[in-house]
């Protein structure tokens, strides 16, 4: 009952002309297709999977082309704003639509290996995060906020992600029912239960 890949199928069996499905473990494939125009990435759920991404897809996107990165507005996935912050000069955010989703247009030829292995380390770390939480709603920031307390979490500073995770609760455009899943994920981290 674990092999989504029956079903992956069956709902793309319309599109089946234009789906070439590769199933496997993504850290292993390597990009052999050519250049990209459009690149969806809901794969990023590891630093070690955006580093793999980074390094073996994005040198293959043209000028022009669009990264879609599926989980920016989310508590669970900080490394992804941290690469994309330290990639910066090679992107520019077209659009932020309601959802987790982010828009980038690539602006110019990225090189190879460019992601250093030891990235989620990086300390422009937290003004990366800052710095795309700025770039959406109130509302929608708050959850960039929630993952640059998960990132601290994970860095092994447990006060400083408590005061952000205390300050998203505090902020007027906190709503238990939008935000709360990612609350209550962040404070199961911290051994705490929502304010």
């Amino acid at each position: 009952g674990t092999d989504i890949y029956p079903l992956f199928k069956e709902n793309l069996s319309r599109f089946a002309d234009r789906v070439a499905p590769h199933k496997g473990d993504l850290l292993q494939y390597v990009w052999t297709g050519g250049p990209i125009e459009i690149l969806f990435i809901d794969a990023a759920k590891s630093p070690e999977l955006m580093l793999h991404i980074a390094n073996d897809l994005f040198p293959s996107l043209i000028p022009g082309a669009f990264v879609i990165q599926q989980d920016w507005v989310s508590y669970g996935t900080p490394w992804i704003q941290i690469a994309m912050g330290l990639l910066a000069e090679f992107f520019e955010i077209m659009d932020s639509p309601e959802g987790g989703t982010v828009c980038f247009r690539v602006k110019r030829r990225i090189p190879s290996r460019v992601l250093a292995s030891g990235y989620f380390m990086d300390p422009r770390a937290a003004e990366f995060l800052d710095k795309a939480a700025d770039s959406l709603s109130a509302r929608h920031g708050l959850f960039v906020r929630l993952g640059e307390a998960h990132y601290w979490i994970l860095r092994g500073d447990r006060q400083r992600s408590l005061v952000i995770w205390k300050l998203v609760q505090g902020h007027r455009e906190y709503v238990p029912e939008i935000h709360g899943f990612d609350v209550v994920r962040v404070g199961e981290l911290l051994g705490l239960k929502p304010l």
